[in-house]
C-alpha cells in the first residue's frame, strides 16, 4: 500500500514566505508573481485567470529550478530530521 505525506509549506515549512514566492525569487518572476497577487487581492483577476498566469509564466519549469528554490528557501528548524521520518526517495529530500 502507497503513502501520500502532504505537508503546507506556505507558512509552516517556509516560514514568512511561500514555495510561489520562492520558486519566482529562482525563476527571476517574483516582481510579476507579486503584480498577479495583488490583482487577485484587488478582484482585478479571478483564480482561475491567476492560475493561468503563473503557468504561463513557469510553463517551463524545470524539476532542478523547484529543487533549488526549496534548497535555497528558509525553513522551520528541524526541517531535516522530520523528513527523514518518512521513507521519501533520497532524491525527493533536498
Amino acid at each position: 500500500m502507497s503513502r501520500l505525506y502532504v505537508f503546507d509549506m506556505d507558512g509552516t515549512l517556509l516560514p514568512n514566505t511561500t514555495a510561489m514566492l520562492q520558486i519566482a525569487e529562482t525563476t527571476g518572476h517574483k516582481q510579476d508573481l507579486e503584480v498577479l497577487e495583488k490583482q487577485l487581492l484587488e478582484q482585478a483577476i479571478n483564480s482561475a485567470q491567476f492560475a493561468k498566469n503563473v503557468f504561463d509564466l513557469w510553463n517551463q519549469l524545470e524539476p532542478e529550478t523547484v529543487k533549488t528554490s526549496f534548497v535555497n528557501s528558509p525553513k522551520i528548524g528541524n526541517i531535516e530530521s522530520v523528513l527523514q521520518r518518512f521513507p521519501i526517495e533520497e532524491e525527493f529530500l533536498a
